[in-house]
């Protein structure tokens, strides 16, 4: 079996400057917690229905008891856009917040991050993307981080995903200042989470863990938290689809969310991610973990080639009948297997399925090659490569 696609020898960094506190029940602890970065807080979320009026009393509670001033911007929406964030901006600055909170999915904790520079920074936060000459300073406010699914790994990243309400363009400010001080992860906020969005945002740290790995600048301290993170998944997602209360299934996928986390926070995603970063941004119908598995079955038949080991080991880990094949036959059949991953948990889907257009594949195409995430491939996709991969998600 293939072990690892790196040496002991490999050079890497690693460091994490987000704190972690990971437990059952210990949402209550959010007030004392925020207390230690300030007394004026934006509590940053989506709407206040459904699971997130649930937890909301008692999260609330918790920040009075601590002496905390709240400023509720429940403004979040799916794909957070430029809009959404100035309108929490506007709240953060009438409120004179010192700390922003960020409670809920990957949305909400994005927002979180972004209204804290926008707020403290003149412009908007698109004018502190990755690429720009502008950066985030100290001026950022602190963020507290309070995660409600287990998908995304925002609690413990660097990355803020945001859309151009305009432009239909998404993009990422990222920048060390952004992780947030610290992260609270309570896996009973998950027990009533949709299976449906369970399922996609399972699959999305699945992603996050199996791309840090195949990833070219991948590292052995990577590797070991993100195969952790994608066995999780592989025997707990299927398990919390089933029945949504299961704690052991719930807490063993918000492990696995921050593991694969960490791992993006080191060396990022690949090419699903910059197709799905596209999707998103043109069709924000769509939703993340959505877009991730219906380019996944090209994105693994057009790359298992250029990795073997780590595709063998992928397919072992799907099926342990491939124990016994060679590494080239374990690669090849970890697509199929992975097919049947994608049906058994609902998410086997295609681009025409879910509105998107045949003839805007060509302008999807090229917004696929504006991230560089796809250069981090070991098969980087050429601009008639990335079209074919698009038509062949086309339908399913």
């Amino acid at each position: 079996m293939t072990t690892s696609t790196t040496t002991a020898t490999t050079r890497f960094d690693f460091h994490l400057p987000t704190e972690v506190f990971f437990g059952s029940g210990i949402l209550d602890t959010v007030g004392e917690t925020v207390a230690r970065f300030g007394s004026r807080c934006l509590l940053v979320t989506g709407p206040a229905t459904g699971s997130t009026s649930q937890y909301l009393t008692r999260l609330l509670k918790s920040l009075e008891e601590a002496g905390i001033s709240v400023a509720h911007f429940d403004g979040v929406i799916p794909n957070p856009t430029t809009d959404t964030i100035s309108a929490g901006a506007i709240m953060a600055v009438g409120h004179h917040a010192d700390v922003v909170l960020g409670v809920g999915g990957g949305s909400s904790m994005d927002a979180a991050k972004a209204i804290a520079v926008e707020a403290t920074h003149e412009g908007s936060c698109w004018d502190y993307l990755f690429y720009r000459d502008a950066k985030p300073t100290e001026k950022t406010l602190p963020v507290v981080a309070v995660p409600t699914t287990s998908g995304t790994g925002a609690q413990v990243t660097q990355v803020s995903v945001v859309t151009h309400t305009q432009t239909r363009d998404k993009s990422a400010l990222y920048n060390s200042l952004l992780f947030p001080r610290v992260a609270i992860i309570d896996p009973e906020l998950m027990l009533t989470v949709p299976c449906h969005v369970t399922a996609c945002t399972g699959f999305d740290t699945f992603t996050h863990a199996f791309e840090s790995v195949v990833h070219i600048h991948t590292s052995p301290y990577v590797e070991l938290m993100a195969w952790e993170a994608i066995s999780l998944v592989i025997t707990h997602l299927p398990a919390a689809l089933s029945d949504g209360t299961n704690m052991e299934a719930r807490t063993a996928l918000a492990y696995a969310d921050t593991l694969a986390g960490m791992c993006i926070a080191h060396v990022g995603v690949t090419l699903p991610h910059g197709i799905g970063m596209a999707i998103g941004g043109m069709y924000p119908h769509i939703a993340h973990g959505e877009a991730l598995a219906l380019n996944y079955p090209a994105f693994t038949r057009f790359t298992y080639a250029s990795a073997v080991g780590v595709f063998a080991r992928l397919g072992r880990l799907l099926n342990a009948d491939l124990e016994s094949a060679d590494d080239q036959t374990a690669a090849e059949h970890s697509c199929e297997e992975l097919d049947i991953f994608l049906r058994s948990i609902g998410l086997w889907m295609g681009l025409g399925d879910n509105g998107v257009p045949y003839e805007e594949l060509q302008q999807l195409a090229e917004q696929c090659r504006v991230l560089p995430d796809y250069m981090n491939n070991p098969r980087i996709a050429s601009e008639p490569e990335m079209l074919e991969l698009l038509q062949q998600c086309f339908k399913r």
